[in-house]
């Protein structure tokens, strides 16, 4: 009896164990300062973890469950699969990756072409690694077998199409430099046989008047026809049927031996001097626009900085700053994923704050239990991090910093909307000279990554992401709860302590803020029309 009771308590323990797990909105790993290993605290009696335990339980499971019949359906039913991420995606057996990944349009709403379009996107990141990282330090020693690349350098697409036609022509200059060589020698033949017996005057000059007068000129200009262009007279002397003294007929000089000819073997001299000419525009110290290294240096400067900000993305998080290996990879993949979004938009590149938006796409992809997906969260996240991007790119647009979709056009519009809010809050906050720039900014670019833990920042995202009203009006009202739940402590404060509070907001339960702003009117019923909308 002993051993039953040992055993019913151990099960008991572990169901107990389950459903605390069950009603965690993240995992440990998430949280900044995971709690102590504390073991599980005592068991009370039987019938207790099933009267309390499973109430809190259900509501998770349930959800679960509802998410996973709106994912595994025939057709994904978005406007249900909003409503229900709108109060918070469960995070558990990856739902938060997916369901992330439909509601940005990455996915479509018919599962059946998931996997045909997840091979076609991630293939073509990787060809998108090939064409735009340069790395000049690759370079390998010219070999022939490279096939008219004989420094090894990997070719882009648009390179390999420019080296076929390159060698194209280089095939055509040389088929027409031997047809004028073989023209030139039947000609110098036809003259020979033309020149009479011995008269050398006639032999050296065909058009010539004989005598002195210069003949049809060397390569180096006038004079004899001989190979140095002097000479003086005559020279009736010289027998045509010898080969020493007859002059040969004018020719230019012998042509390079073209990348990849065959033929005549080709000296190690001329082969150096032949690749060393070919890899002039690459030289670490060339200007010109084309120039491998050139690219490589400017590409480098943003590198750089890109780097400096990956580097402090989270820094309380080892899933981000770790020293680990594991770490490092998480580094090393955000910061690619960042250069390519740099090269793919040069009228944008890339903005200080950008590694904070791609940060929690990144991490729900790459802890998806789903090793596949997980493996390719670099790509993934790449390409919804252009599509969020899309919505709010004019917020980093330095030249649309004064338009009407630009930064300060929004953050404009929150103002409008506090002052029609809370008139009273709105002129304190005037009067006391708080710019809202000096928080809004923050609030805005970064949508709110930087205001909460993480963890309260992947919450608030499920609901910005799948907001009927739209992304930028949940942000505004969110932005707006912000500041009318700190209405009394900004009414009693001065400049200094109101620009403190907004830009180090205290903790909050993000529940009660985010059911704040659910509760708002619009942010176009508050604040009118947005400016050209």
């Amino acid at each position: 009896m002993q051993q039953y009771a040992q055993a019913a308590k151990g099960l008991l323990a572990s169901i107990s164990k389950d459903l605390k797990e069950l009603n965690l909105r993240l995992p440990d790993a998430l949280s900044p300062q995971p709690s102590g290993g504390a073991g599980p605290s005592p068991s009370p009696p039987p019938q207790q973890p099933q009267q309390h335990a499973a109430p809190r339980g259900a509501p998770d499971a349930e959800r679960v469950a509802r998410f996973k019949e709106v994912l595994l359906a025939p057709r994904v039913d978005l406007r249900l699969l909003r409503r229900l991420s709108f109060s918070g995606v469960p995070d558990r057996d990856g739902l938060r990756a997916i369901t992330w990944k439909l509601l940005l349009g990455y996915l479509p709403p018919d599962p059946s072409g998931w996997d045909e379009l997840l091979a076609r996107k991630r293939t073509e990141y990787l060809l998108f690694c090939e064409d735009l990282i340069v790395d000049p330090k690759k370079k390998a020693a010219a070999v022939e077998a490279s096939g008219g690349n004989p420094l090894g350098v990997p070719l882009s697409r648009q390179q390999r199409q420019q080296q076929g036609q390159q060698q194209q022509r280089e095939g055509q200059q040389q088929q027409q430099q031997q047809q004028q060589q073989q023209q030139q020698q039947q000609q110098g033949q036809q003259r020979d046989k033309g020149s009479g017996s011995g008269d050398g005057s006639n032999a050296r000059s065909s058009k010539g008047s004989g005598g002195g007068g210069g003949g049809d000129g060397g390569p180096l200009g006038g004079g004899d026809a001989g190979p140095l262009g002097g000479g003086g007279g005559g020279g009736g002397g010289a027998d045509a049927s010898d080969p020493l003294s007859r002059p040969s007929p004018a020719k230019p000089l012998p042509p390079a031996p073209a990348a990849g000819a065959v033929g005549k073997a080709e000296s190690p001299a001329a082969r150096e001097r032949r690749l060393r000419g070919q890899d002039a525009a690459d030289h670490p110290l060339a200007l010109h626009t084309t120039s491998v290294w050139n690219t490589f240096f400017k590409d480098s400067e943003v590198m750089e900085q890109i780097d400096r900000d990956v580097m402090r993305t989270h820094p309380d998080m080892h899933f981000f700053s770790g020293d680990g290996e594991e770490a490092e990879t998480h580094r090393r993949e955000m910061k690619r994923a960042l250069f390519l979004f740099a090269k793919l938009n040069p009228g944008l590149r890339y903005i200080q704050g950008m590694n904070e938006l791609i940060a929690p796409l990144y991490y729900a992809f790459k802890t998806d239990p789903d090793k596949t997906s997980a493996r390719y969260a670099e790509a993934d996240a790449f390409y919804c991090f252009v599509e969020l991007l899309g919505e709010f790119r004019d917020h980093f647009c330095q030249q649309l910093d004064n338009s009407t979709s630009g930064i300060r056009a929004t953050i404009g519009r929150l103002v409008a909307a506090l002052r029609a809010a809370d008139p009273q809050l709105a002129d304190h906050l005037a009067k006391n000279k708080v710019d809202p720039q000096f928080f809004a900014f923050r609030w805005i670019t970064l949508l709110l990554t930087q205001e909460f833990p993480f963890p309260d920042a992947v919450r608030i995202w499920d609901t910005l992401l799948s907001d009927p009203r739209g992304r930028t009006d949940c942000l505004l009202r969110v932005c707006l709860a912000l500041l009318l739940r700190a209405r009394g402590a900004l009414l009693a404060g001065d400049f200094a302590a109101n620009v403190k509070l907004l830009q180090r907001y205290p903790s909050v339960d993000v529940g009660e803020v985010l059911a704040a702003a659910a509760a708002l009117p619009g942010i176009e019923e508050l604040a009118g029309p947005a400016p050209g909308g």
